[in-house]
């Protein structure tokens, strides 16, 4: 009989620990920005930071590279609702810190029913199966996004859902 091996999902705590020591990382160079390369994924746009900048981040948390996807994002404008039904998530949002610009006085973040005005430094949790998006009209929400397990799987299948009411 064969058994079924089922991964537990990561705390957020360790998530959160992780992404703001790749803010700090970046914010402690941001030049570093520069190195990435960015590319559009269901209308944001994404650069995956290198497996150099983190290995030494993940061993001290106790998290296989497989595990969680670390990238930096953007939203620019009105996104759609969408939602994971595997994977969660947490956001750390980005800033001049980091060489990238705040976000606008109009910009807000939908987790659920909740609406969240977001500042630099804030975090922001998405657990799977609730929906949420990101909006700023005026400029753009720069965030260091933690997904785990990765949304995108090495067979081609991605855990990305339009919701529709």
């Amino acid at each position: 009989m064969q058994q079924l091996i089922v991964q537990q999902p990561i705390g957020e705590y360790k998530l959160y620990t992780l992404a703001y020591k790749v803010m700090d990382y970046i914010a402690s160079s941001p030049d570093l920005m520069n190195e990435l390369s960015f590319w559009d994924y269901h209308n944001f746009t994404r650069a995956e930071v290198p497996a150099e900048w983190i290995k030494d981040m993940l061993d001290v948390l106790h998290i296989k590279k497989d595990e969680v996807r670390v990238q930096i994002a953007c939203a620019k404008g009105m996104h759609q609702l969408h939602y994971h039904i595997a994977s969660h998530a947490v956001d750390v949002i980005m800033g001049d810190r980091c060489g990238v610009s705040n976000p606008t006085e109009g910009s807000y973040v939908i987790v659920g029913d909740n609406i969240i005005k977001p500042v630099q430094g804030q975090t922001v949790y998405f657990p799977h199966k609730v929906p949420h998006t990101f909006c700023d009209i005026q400029g753009v929400i720069w965030f260091v996004n933690i997904q785990n397990p990765p949304l995108e799987k090495p067979n081609g299948s991605d855990d990305y859902y339009w919701y529709e009411e």
